[in-house]
């Protein structure tokens, strides 16, 4: 495919993905669907389903990668950085406490607790398969897919990423700026992570499922 034509993919999921979020629920409303929490599961799935087919090749070249693996591989290189994960997440809380004695939790974190004491099994849905297959795509595939230079690649994701959170998030106050470090610092991390394991998102997506079945159950 040629480089333009993958740019424009990157552009037109990155646009349909900032449309659904802030139109889905006037639309699906505007058809009789006025619950919020199915509103959003309808939209979330529309939108997988979608980053799904723009890039179905890509993932079927990782599967391919991904049955050349063999089992032991496979757990081993899990397990190695899903402890890496939780050692960098204790550091980063540390230096986030550094720089602000008594921040609790980013907007996006705080938001998934509270959607848990609504729904259960939308928030099972949006950490479990959602966050961990269309956000992943959304972020690290589309952007890689444009990028080969590891470190222009590394920072342009997790810049993105930090100004989407951010973006939806919404910063209140100047004390809520420390949240760019809650979200830049993972992404940093997470995009390295990415690059060291081949590229294959199917891979990184195992390590992202096991993190957040850990950290939300």
């Amino acid at each position: 495919m040629k480089n333009k034509d993958k740019l424009i993919k990157m552009f037109l999921i990155f646009f349909v993905y900032f449309f659904y979020t802030m139109y889905a629920g006037t639309i699906l409303g505007a058809i009789g669907i006025t619950d919020s929490i199915t509103a959003s599961f309808i939209g979330d799935v529309l939108f997988m389903l979608f980053a799904i087919y723009m890039y179905r090749h890509n993932l079927l070249e990782d599967i391919k990668k991904f049955k050349k693996y063999s089992w032991k591989k496979i757990l081993k290189t899990i397990v190695l950085w899903v402890v890496i994960i939780f050692a960098f997440n204790m550091v980063s809380g540390m230096f986030i406490e550094l720089l602000a004695p008594g921040y609790e939790m980013d907007a996006n974190t705080d938001a998934v607790y509270n959607l848990y004491s609504i729904s259960t099994w939308y928030t099972i849905f949006k950490t479990m398969i959602f966050g961990t297959l269309a956000e992943e795509i959304l972020y690290r595939e589309s952007v890689r897919d444009n990028i080969k230079n590891n470190v222009v690649f590394i920072v342009t994701s997790a810049v993105i990423y930090t100004f989407m959170n951010m973006n939806f998030g919404g910063i209140n106050t100047g004390f809520e700026l420390v949240s760019i470090v809650a979200y830049f610092l993972p992404a940093i991390f997470f995009s390295i992570a990415y690059i060291r394991n081949d590229n294959n998102i199917l891979l990184w997506i195992w390590f992202l499922y096991i993190k957040n079945r850990l950290c939300y159950k």
